[in-house]
């Protein structure tokens, strides 16, 4: 079974091999209510690509990337039912001033880091992503976020590809990897939750959020799945009806630091392995001041 961790370095490392292939790509036309048209038949030059500002809302259709320099959106960002937008190259910062929207079966792969997850085309770059309004998510195929900011809600619910491992759907396909719903190495200024989410394998991990850390009713085929670790709350976590339960898996992780209170798979009183070092369980959550 395709852990958490193997499932993220299998998705950059295919991508850093096919970025080598990039040249001549149709631009989305900046401007108001812009649209960014492109697939994936030979990818990456067959996607359409976001670059400079955009002065109103922005709409993806088919698949579309950040590769030459950053994207300011001074609206909405939509991705369209089914659409994919790749946001985790070298110098291709992604800013949007209003809302980030992810559709039915659409995926946002976006921000990068030498730690977590490597840019595209640079192991050793870092690419953030910035959301002035909230990230919403209905029923997406995947969601891989790293370097990201929002100053609103974050929003997932439902989606994530079904129960399976195997299968390599959409733009996950590219790189030999299961789709996927991943938070590492943010922040949510507002609440963050993700609720009824079927996928091969789910996590959040380092993320500063500044409300309520919800984490419900969401299955993982992989059973390293849930790891729901290392994150600072300044409100409430709460995890229920979760498979399976939170827990450290192979993280390297340590307890979630939560301001408020702890109900559910990350209350105060739960205990969980911890392979980083840890000679027995570890609390999931510890309450700080």
């Amino acid at each position: 079974m395709l852990s958490g961790g193997k499932a993220r370095l299998v998705l950059a490392a295919g991508a850093f091999v096919l970025l080598g292939v990039a040249a001549s790509t149709a631009s989305a036309i900046a401007g108001a209510n812009a649209t960014c048209t492109g697939d994936l038949s030979n990818f990456p030059s067959s996607v359409g690509v976001l670059t400079g500002t955009y002065n109103g809302n922005v709409q993806v259709n088919g698949a579309c990337a950040v590769t030459a320099g950053p994207a300011v959106v001074n609206g909405n960002l939509t991705l369209q039912p089914g659409a994919t937008l790749v946001a985790a190259f070298k110098g291709g910062a992604l800013t949007v001033t209003g809302n980030l929207l992810v559709q039915n079966g659409a995926t946002l792969i976006a921000g990068c880091n030498p730690i977590s997850f490597s840019c595209v085309d640079d192991p050793t770059a870092t690419t953030p992503i910035w959301v002035g309004g909230s990230l919403i998510a209905n029923q997406s195929l995947g969601l891989v976020l790293h370097n990201t900011t929002i100053v609103g809600n974050e929003t997932i619910n439902g989606g994530g590809g079904g129960l399976d491992c195997v299968s390599t759907p959409g733009v996950f396909g590219l790189f030999q990897s299961p789709a996927y719903i991943d938070n590492e190495d943010g922040a949510v200024n507002g609440n963050l939750t993700i609720n009824n989410v079927q996928t091969c394998w789910l996590g959040t991990l380092r993320i500063n959020v500044g409300g309520n850390l919800i984490n419900t009713n969401n299955t993982s085929a992989d059973p390293d799945g849930g790891e729901v670790i290392s994150n600072v709350v300044g409100a409430n976590i709460i995890c229920i009806n979760n498979s399976p339960a939170v827990q450290f898996g192979d993280s390297g992780g340590v307890p979630n630091e939560v301001r408020g209170n702890a109900i559910g798979q990350c209350g105060f009183n739960v205990l969980s392995p911890n392979p980083n070092g840890a000679t027995s369980p570890q609390p999931i959550s510890v309450k700080t001041s």
